[in-house]
């Protein structure tokens, strides 16, 4: 058997692609093919790949060369090349291969690579295994939501295993160039994007020992992944960010320079790796659970430095010109809470009194021109304690994110806080471990968590509180078709949607995103925390549904048209005289026993039980 494997480099990828190829034939029984897919090697650079792999009598080379012209108006991504682009293009290469493995070329292989080759992908186009970007980290949650493909279907492109001969009776690269043109503009992977377009919903799914994304280990330990086993045997390291073991201290770059040393001259190698420190000297981190461990590796020797756990103060001292870090208080959050207001009289003293029980250190409102009593409700809770200043912001602008983010430096600069809470008047977060602080401090090494809302489907009763009816599952187009249920319950309804807010540290805040739902970090570690909940008393009842809707009637003459469209929508409503009927189509009996019996609505009494236990109801 000659298992053929195509790769794409270019001359600064020459390094990591002879590393790539050793670890396959160090690993590997069979002979070995290595369509090696270019555009600018030179006759020089082909020999020295050829030289440095000599010595593996099983391994064939041939390189193929790319013509630049074929993806000249494909868009650059990031650290990405157009070389990423050329795997489209194997299946027309080679017409006599019917099946073929694909890689990265910032991959170690850890095991024989005839395992990964002998996939059944007889029913399917291409085999390959889970992006968990697109699970775990917001960016690429929205991202993968936007372009209409589910987060557990997105599939991470740098190990393929493609049906060739599928490809080429279906005419896969005329579609790829089709979607390529149609979506050029909202790609953010290149090619993986597109690859997700047409087969998110039909591949097989690979071990995720066979593409072990290594930045992305400690979300899956943070989060209790299924996959978490893969961690005891990867079986491919993938590299798979900007930063590689030749160019930044990250883990498991000991294993990469395992087979680099092997086959590259010192020299070669050190001026590859600016200035060789990583052959003899790296400093690296490892994750254990919730902890972090500081690892000098000196001379093939593995050292311990110092051990993080889940702190905040650290200071900084230096050993042989390596900076490390002390623990200087293991415990130590201040958690303060920031809320933007209007005419919240009704829950307002609620909302802060529950909080302070939850573990929130204080609250900084902002006011945005209450004309109830909020402010003298707020003036109170500040003669308490509870309330540590009082914005007062009367201009109708809703300039959310930066009267946010001025809470947030007022919070880190005068009060101390190191992590902060963006909500509003309306928003309850829940703590399983019923403390706030504590459930930040089990989620470790991060400096965000994304928080999904649970929206409250409102029955009318007197104490709002007191209604367990909340949406707990997003209908998608697809499902809102099979089941037939009602568009004005389902697309026309914002509970519907997909929607989060925001937890974060103040170290490292750079700005809010999308008014307070989302925030950028320098360094961004972010979690879905599998032990806080936000609860979403958007709406309470019929009277406050219209006198939200009059609230928002002058200040969405300074938004732009695309925000805010439900408010816009029910707006046009009620200026029809035709909101109360559209209440009563979003909210009536029939309409939640429905969405109950499909799974939609859930009974959940958290935090009324919370507030009757602490005796603030």
């Amino acid at each position: 058997m000659t298992i053929p494997i195509f790769i794409s480099t270019n001359k600064n990828y020459i390094i990591p692609a002879i590393t790539l190829i050793a670890s396959v034939m160090e690993n590997t029984s069979e002979k070995c093919i290595f369509y090696i897919l270019h555009s600018e090697l030179t006759k020089e650079n082909k020999i020295f790949i050829q030289n440095s792999l000599k010595e593996y009598a099983r391994l064939s080379i041939e390189f193929i060369k790319i013509s630049e012209d074929i993806f000249k108006n494909a868009p650059p991504m990031g650290h990405l090349t157009k070389e990423t682009y050329y795997r489209i293009m194997i299946p027309e290469l080679k017409t006599e291969i019917d099946k073929a493995i694909y890689l990265d070329s910032d991959m170690i292989v850890n095991c024989d690579i005839k395992e990964l080759y002998n996939t059944d992908i007889d029913s399917f186009p291409l085999a390959a295994a889970q992006d968990k970007v697109a699970q775990y980290i917001p960016y690429w949650m929205l991202h993968s939501y936007f372009m209409g493909i589910t987060s557990l279907n997105y599939f991470q492109a740098g190990v393929l295993v493609i049906n060739t001969k599928y490809f080429r009776k279906n005419n896969i690269k005329q579609k790829f160039f089709e979607i390529l043109e149609q979506y050029k503009d909202k790609i953010k992977t290149a090619d993986q994007d597109i690859l997700n377009l047409i087969f998110a919903d039909n591949h097989k799914k690979l071990d995720y020992s066979f593409n072990f994304h290594v930045p992305l280990e400690n979300y899956l330990i943070l989060n209790k992944d299924s996959d978490l086993p893969a961690f005891n045997n990867p079986k491919i390291y993938h590299f798979a960010s900007d930063k590689k073991p030749w160019n930044s201290n990250c883990k498991y770059e000991e294993i990469w320079f395992k087979y680099a040393n092997k086959l590259i001259e010192e020299e070669k190698l050190n001026e590859f790796c600016k200035q060789g420190r990583k052959k003899f000297l790296s400093l690296v981190n490892e994750y254990t659970n919730n902890s972090k461990t500081k690892v000098l590796y000196l001379f093939g020797l593995k050292i311990p430095i110092y051990k993080r756990e889940k702190t905040e103060k650290y200071t900084i001292k230096n050993f042989l010109g390596i900076r490390y870090s002390k623990k200087q208080n293991p415990d130590y959050i201040k958690l303060i809470m920031t809320l933007l207001v209007k005419n919240e009289e009704e829950i307002i003293e609620t909302n802060i009194r529950y909080h302070i029980a939850m573990g929130v250190d204080g609250v900084i409102v902002t006011d945005n021109g209450s004309t109830d009593k909020t402010v003298e409700i707020l003036e109170k809770l500040k003669e308490e304690g509870l309330v540590l200043e009082i914005i007062h912001e009367p201009k109708q602008t809703y300039e959310q994110e930066i009267w946010v983010a001025r809470m947030i430096k007022l919070a880190k600069e005068k009060y101390g806080a190191t992590w902060v809470i963006n909500a509003d008047a309306d928003e309850f977060y829940y703590s399983k471990s019923l403390n706030l602080k504590e459930s930040i401090k089990k989620s470790g090494d991060i400096n965000s968590m994304m928080i999904y809302l649970y929206f409250l489907f409102p029955d009318d009763r007197p104490n709002f509180l007191s209604c367990p009816y909340f949406y707990k599952k997003i209908f998608q187009d697809f499902e809102t078709t099979m089941l037939q249920l009602s568009p004005i319950g389902v697309l026309h309804n914002e509970n519907m949607k997909t929607c989060t807010k925001v937890i974060h540290k103040t170290e490292g805040f750079i700005s809010i995103i999308k008014g307070n739902h989302n925030v950028t970090m320098k360094n961004q570690k972010m979690i879905v925390p599998s032990d806080i909940t936000c609860y979403h008393y958007h709406v309470k009842n019929y009277k406050e549904y219209e006198e939200k809707t009059k609230r928002w009637i002058e200040t969405l003459k300074y938004l732009p048209k695309m925000y805010c469209g439900h408010l816009r929508r029910n707006l046009e409503l009620f200026n029809n005289g035709k909101l109360k009927e559209e209440y009563e189509k979003l909210y009536n009996k029939e309409e939640r026993e429905t969405l109950t019996q499909l799974g939609a609505v859930s009974i959940d009494l958290s935090v009324y039980n919370f507030l009757k236990w602490k005796g603030l109801i």
